[in-house]
């Protein structure tokens, strides 16, 4: 597993600035946890929304090396932070 270090954030910082744009996406983000990432990018100094995108591309690359290694037609289960009382149950990927 790779660590996301402040290093690995500023490079991808710096190279996403010479790349062309991304497409556009919209994504409905609770209130409490953009706040969270704008501190946590804050403490980091990176612009919050590379932090938000390398913490999704991390997250997904792991999950695809989690579903690679596990076997190809069997269930992984996906648990939310034990934090959020919203949900009780974790998610299973399909």
């Amino acid at each position: 597993m790779q660590v996301l270090t402040v290093e690995k954030l500023r490079e991808r910082a710096e190279a996403s600035k010479a790349k062309t744009p991304a497409p556009v996406d919209s994504l409905r983000v609770p209130e409490a946890d953009l706040a969270m990432s704008r501190r946590q990018a804050e403490q980091k100094g990176l612009p919050y929304q590379t932090y938000i995108k390398s913490i999704l591309h991390e997250t997904l690359a792991g999950m695809s090396a989690a579903v690679r290694d596990w076997g190809p037609g069997r269930p992984v289960t996906i648990c939310r932070p034990r934090s959020d009382s919203r949900f009780r149950t974790p998610l299973r990927s399909r």
